[in-house]
């Protein structure tokens, strides 16, 4: 703090006038200097912080628990040869599920833009505002993950796709990733469990769910991944599934049997990535 700020403050003002006036800048300029070195090293004053401090209000953070989560699908590609209804999925398919936000068109989350006026992310697939980043500057405390295959996925598709694929969580622009292995890997914290269906595979294979869908089941970290706000470091976080190899799914045509690529049940599979976390952050100057 420079001599003419503290000139302003009044506990200032009353000291300087308790002393000589020869004395009075020896001891301004000792204030200065003392003040900086305290000062020294902080972080800038934000607009937050200023405002809340003029209006008189103290330093405050929430913390609660949420889940962010977020959907993606592999879309295969339909075609009809003789008797037969083949589904194929290319390998190299990529997906980064915290990569779109709500509004975001759906076609970064892998649906086809055939997909049609449902082609825009809404709070059932996300609850991003920001695309890969936290919600309100939050800072999340990663503590599992779960990976669960949505209603409308057809099993066979999905335990085909599974033994393809893996699961990587990557931070800082792909510097750190940890490999958490196949999907099947993974639990799903929720979901439906029960007989599953299939409609291009001639028998049924799998269940619905990774495991039973409870609350506790999910992959739990040993030590809690760091989150961010953005602009600051660990503040680059996504999980990426990637279909290693290509997959090509036949069986008899049928009258259930898909038509249409990526939107037919049969030709795609959902898979909705949830993270468990704990979130902090700066509480609202208007709560």
């Amino acid at each position: 703090m420079d001599r003419n700020a503290l000139m302003q403050i009044p506990e200032v003002q009353n000291l300087l006038a308790s002393i000589p006036q020869q004395d009075q800048a020896a001891i301004l300029d000792l204030l200065a200097a003392t003040t900086s070195a305290a000062t020294s090293g902080s972080q800038p004053t934000s607009q937050r912080t200023l405002l809340r401090q003029q209006a008189g209000i103290p330093q405050q953070q929430y913390k609660l628990w949420n889940a962010y989560y977020s959907v993606i699908r592999f879309s295969g590609t339909v075609s009809v040869v003789g008797p037969n209804t083949t589904v194929t999925w290319n390998g190299g398919t990529e997906i980064r599920p915290f990569s779109y936000r709500i509004g975001d068109p759906l076609t970064t989350a892998g649906f086809p833009a055939t997909f049609g006026p449902n082609a825009q992310a809404t709070q059932a697939d996300t609850n991003l505002v920001k695309a890969s980043e936290t919600i309100a500057g939050e800072q999340l405390k990663v503590h599992g993950i779960s990976l669960m295959p949505t209603l409308t996925t057809d099993t066979g598709g999905w335990s085909y796709l599974n033994d393809s694929m893996s699961t990587v969580i990557s931070m800082d622009g792909d510097q750190r990733r940890y490999r958490l292995g196949r999907p099947f890997m993974i639990p799903a914290s929720g979901g439906s469990y029960g007989f599953p269906s299939s409609v291009i595979t001639p028998f049924a294979i799998g269940a619905w769910s990774n495991g039973v869908p409870d609350i506790a089941n999910y992959y739990p970290f040993p030590e809690p991944l760091i989150w961010t706000s953005s602009g600051e470091t660990d503040s680059n976080f996504n999980v990426i599934l990637r279909l290693e190899r290509s997959v090509a799914v036949t069986a008899p045509t049928a009258a259930t049997s898909p038509v249409n690529s990526g939107t037919d049940f049969g030709a795609y599979v959902d898979i909705m990535v949830r993270l468990h976390t704990s979130q902090t952050a700066s509480r609202s100057l208007n709560q």
